[in-house]
C-alpha cells in the first residue's frame, strides 16, 4: 500500500502544522479579508464625507490604504506563531494539517472572534456611510459634478448591498457557530462561503466595466474599445433638457 495512505493516522505538532504553506497563507489571508472590509467602509466614509476632495486622491492613497490593511495582520500572526512555537512539542494534530490545527487551544477563539468583530465593525461603519450618502446627494445641484456623484452613488450602494450580504451570510452564521447554538453546524459553516460567492455577482450586476472586463477575460480579448466601458449617465434628472454631450 502507498505510504501516503497512512498519513491520516500520523500526528504532528501544531508548530509544524503552522509552517505548512497553505496554513500560513490562510492564516494571513482570512483575517486580512475581514480587515479589508473595514478599510472599504472607511474609504466609502471618506468618499461621501469629502466627495469633491476625494476625487483628487491619487493612486498613492489607495496603495497606502491597502498596504496598511495587509501589513497590520502581521502583528497577530507573529503572536500566534510565537504561541505555537512555545507550546509543548506534542504531536497532537493530523499530519495532513487542516487549517485551524495550527492554533493553540487558547489562540483559536481569539482568531474566530477577530474575524467576527472586524466584519461586524465594517457593517456597522457602513450605516452612517449610507446616511451621509443621502445627505451628500441631496446637496448636489451642480451639473459639472453630476457624473462624479453618480459614480460615487453607484459604488457606495453596491458596497452597501455587499455589506448586507456580509451580515446575512457571514456575521449571522459566524455568531451561531461561535455560540454553538445548534448541535449540527454544517449548514452554517457552508453559509460562511456564500458571501464571497455572491460578491462577484453583485459587482457584475452593478458595474458595466466589470461585466465588460470579465467578458474580455473569458473570451481572451485583452484589448477592449474605450467606448464599450464608457460610463453613461442620464443627467436629465438634474438639469432637464441637458445631456452629457451638452
Amino acid at each position: 500500500m502507498d505510504k501516503r495512505s497512512y498519513l491520516a493516522f500520523v500526528l504532528t505538532t501544531r508548530w509544524r502544522c503552522f509552517m505548512t504553506p497553505w496554513v500560513l497563507l490562510w492564516v494571513w489571508s482570512q483575517p486580512t479579508a475581514a480587515v479589508m472590509l473595514v478599510v472599504i467602509s472607511l474609504d466609502r466614509m471618506l468618499a461621501v464625507s469629502f466627495p469633491l476632495r476625494y476625487y483628487f486622491f491619487t493612486a498613492r492613497y489607495a496603495y497606502r490604504l491597502v498596504a496598511v490593511a495587509y501589513s497590520i495582520m502581521f502583528i497577530p500572526i507573529i503572536w500566534w506563531l510565537v504561541d505555537s512555537y512555545k507550546a509543548e512539542p506534542i504531536a497532537d494534530v493530523p499530519f495532513y494539517c487542516f487549517v485551524g490545527h495550527n492554533f493553540t487551544p487558547t489562540d483559536h477563539p481569539y482568531f474566530s472572534k477577530f474575524l467576527l468583530f472586524a466584519t461586524v465593525a465594517s457593517v456597522i461603519m457602513y450605516i452612517p456611510v449610507l446616511l451621509m450618502l443621502k445627505i451628500t446627494l441631496a446637496k448636489n445641484r451642480t451639473m459639472e459634478d453630476a457624473v462624479k456623484y453618480e459614480k460615487m452613488k453607484r459604488a457606495t450602494l453596491a458596497l452597501g448591498i455587499s455589506s448586507f450580504c456580509t451580515f446575512i451570510f457571514y456575521i449571522v452564521p459566524m455568531a451561531i457557530v461561535n455560540l454553538k447554538l445548534f448541535d449540527n453546524l454544517n449548514v452554517f459553516y457552508l453559509m460562511l462561503n456564500f458571501n464571497a460567492m455572491f460578491n462577484i455577482f453583485i459587482y457584475i450586476a452593478r458595474f458595466k466595466e466589470i461585466r465588460v472586463g470579465i467578458k474580455a477575460l473569458v473570451t481572451c480579448k485583452f484589448k477592449v474599445a474605450w467606448d464599450t466601458v464608457l460610463f453613461n449617465i442620464n443627467t436629465n434628472r438634474v438639469h432637464p433638457g441637458l445631456s452629457p454631450n451638452t
